[in-house]
């Protein structure tokens, strides 16, 4: 740090002013020896605070010096440092501090873990170019460890594979047998059976699962109006047993029928509880819980084990059986027996897949839905999206990450084994990059159309427009602004995704990205269709506005808040 000078005295004293003023007043109604004591007693907290913000503040103020470390957001308690204002409201916490630090990236020390900070925008795009020397291995054992169970002992299975994931072995491990590569082999099963054919073939295989099940269901009477509780979990229960019957086969709802219902506990506890590290102590029962999910999981896994034939080579080729389900599952379970893992960690590893296929596909769907049947009728939205899915239909038969020493533009991230944050929220609600459609469409609203370009409409497409001022500009805006678009009008529309990459980044980026983003996209867009080419829907009046549920916040796609009443009948054929 540069040598104190009077501009910097006159910043330590404004920072303990502002410290000092809003307590001035209490301390004097208090008795003198009390006040003292607890003055003693904060004391060390009060000048941990000072210092801090005072270390922020003047990189805020002063500038760095190049291929300096971010700074490290303010904290008071040592040790505790960052880690129950991020943990117990992420969103508050992210959004105060990207406003203090005014774009700059920062430090955050959660738990016993280092992370950065990256803000949309320039900064992400300048990461996303050196993604190439991160690796996952951090974050990844952070998930496993602290969200779903992983023992110690097979969590040291992770920790000593420094190997990477490339092809080649890092230097040092050419001799390593590659059956015990974990971050390798794992890359590489996702990577091959989560594209081409076999993703061709779940996804297919989901279609239909979904299909069948809405189908059939009991809960839709066949000639009228039916009324549901909650539209959300409806779909949520359909999506959830036919992703997993495409994925694990059919076994695990034979021997767990009431496999749903453990996921989704599971699921409320997995950021509130898990990912926030609440300790076992707080939270005696959702760790009881985690370990009932678990030892289900172990279970069906052994189970298929001593049923499955490893020696029928034909069935080895095959896409999908009963048993294990999906060629990427058969590969997990040989790769966990070769890693060396317990079965109970080849469960913990399993109900982490089981959570990464659902957990954000489910809401981002229900979202996309409630979107299209909430829109304004005379947009014609649902039948504009019904044309586009028989048109389909006739003519065919995403993660944080870590990196030490790596330059962000003028910064450098230092420590080993830190992980990089940067959440998609914000970006995705920059009021300054996208465009609102004449103030019709605020970026925090649904908007079917944001991501298309019309040739006759000048001001569509995602990006803020130019404001033009002359004549035939305005008349062209009002005009388009008047004529709600068509089925017509979507054929000659053009998918727009240039621009937007360093603010809307639902799947990560760079060299890390989501490998299961192909099957997502398809799940989603294929349930999306399928509800609303079986089901007419309408929704029912709630007492309140149906919105996120931001205790999911940082963890993906956050649920709605409350119960979605609707009522659905069957279309016509």
């Amino acid at each position: 740090m540069p040598n104190m000078t009077l501009d910097s005295v006159l910043v330590w004293r404004r920072l303990s002013n502002l410290a000092f003023q809003d307590s001035s007043s209490s301390w004097q109604n208090m008795n003198g020896r009390p006040a003292t004591a607890a003055l003693i007693v904060l004391l060390p907290f009060l000048i941990t605070y000072l210092i801090t913000l005072f270390k922020a503040s003047w990189v805020i103020y002063y500038g760095h010096k190049p291929g300096a470390c971010p700074p490290t957001a303010p904290y008071a308690v040592p040790l505790v440092d960052n880690t129950i204002q991020f943990a117990s409201d992420p969103h508050g916490y992210i959004a105060k501090m990207l406003k203090y630090f005014r774009g700059l990236p920062f430090r955050l020390r959660v738990g016993t873990d280092t992370m950065y900070y990256l803000p949309h925008g320039e900064m992400l795009k300048a990461f996303l170019k050196n993604s190439q020397e991160t690796t996952s291995k951090p974050s990844t054992i952070f998930a496993m460890r602290d969200v779903f169970g992983l023992s110690a002992a097979d969590l040291e299975i992770m920790i000593h594979d420094d190997s990477g994931s490339a092809t080649k072995p890092a230097s040092g491990y050419e001799d390593m047998d590659p059956r015990h590569r974990y971050f390798y082999t794992a890359h590489r099963l996702t990577a091959t059976l989560l594209s081409g054919t076999a993703l061709d073939a779940m996804t297919a295989l989901f279609v239909a699962n979904f299909t069948k099940r809405l189908r059939t269901t009991g809960e839709v009477s066949e000639e009228s109006w039916t009324e549901i509780p909650d539209l959300y979990r409806f779909l949520r229960d359909h999506m959830f047993r036919s992703s997993i019957d495409a994925f694990y086969g059919d076994h695990l709802f034979r021997l767990f029928p009431d496999f749903a219902n453990l996921f989704w506990t599971f699921d409320k506890s997995a950021i509130t509880i898990f990912l926030r590290r609440i300790p076992r102590w707080m939270a005696p029962k959702a760790y009881r819980h985690r370990d009932k999910i678990i030892a289900a999981v172990q279970a069906w896994g052994e189970h298929a084990q001593k049923h499955y034939d490893y020696e029928d080579q034909d069935l080895a080729k095959a896409e999908w059986e009963p048993l294990w389900g999906s060629r990427l599952v058969r590969a997990r379970d040989i790769a966990f027996r070769n890693n060396g893992y317990s079965p109970a960690g080849a469960a913990a590893h399993e109900l982490g897949l089981m959570w990464a296929i659902n957990a954000n596909a489910v809401p981002a769907t229900f979202w996309a839905l409630y979107g299209t049947i909430n829109t304004d009728p005379s947009s014609n939205l649902v039948f504009r999206v019904l044309a586009e899915t028989e048109a389909v239909s006739t003519t065919t038969a995403r993660n944080p990450i870590s990196a030490a020493g790596l330059r962000v533009g003028d910064w450098t991230i230092t420590e080993q084994n830190a992980i990089v944050l940067s959440m998609s929220w914000f970006g995705a609600n920059d009021a300054t990059l996208w465009n609102n459609h004449n103030h019709r469409h605020p970026v925090n609203s649904f908007w079917a159309e944001r991501f298309l370009e019309y040739p006759d409409d000048p001001f569509s497409g995602p990006l803020a427009a130019k404001t033009g001022t002359n004549t035939a500009q305005k008349e062209s805006k009002k005009k388009c602004d008047e004529k709600p678009k068509t089925a017509e009008d979507d054929k000659t529309a053009t998918l727009v995704t240039s621009g937007i990459q360093n603010h809307f980044y639902p799947y990560g980026g760079g060299s890390k990205i989501c490998p299961g983003r192909f099957f997502a996209k398809q799940e989603i867009i294929t349930a999306v269709a399928t509800m609303l080419s079986e089901f007419e829907i309408d929704l029912l009046p709630t007492e309140k506005k149906v919105g996120f549920n931001m205790s999911y916040f940082a963890a993906g796609t956050m649920p709605p808040d409350r119960t979605v009443p609707a009522r659905i009948r069957r279309r016509r054929r």
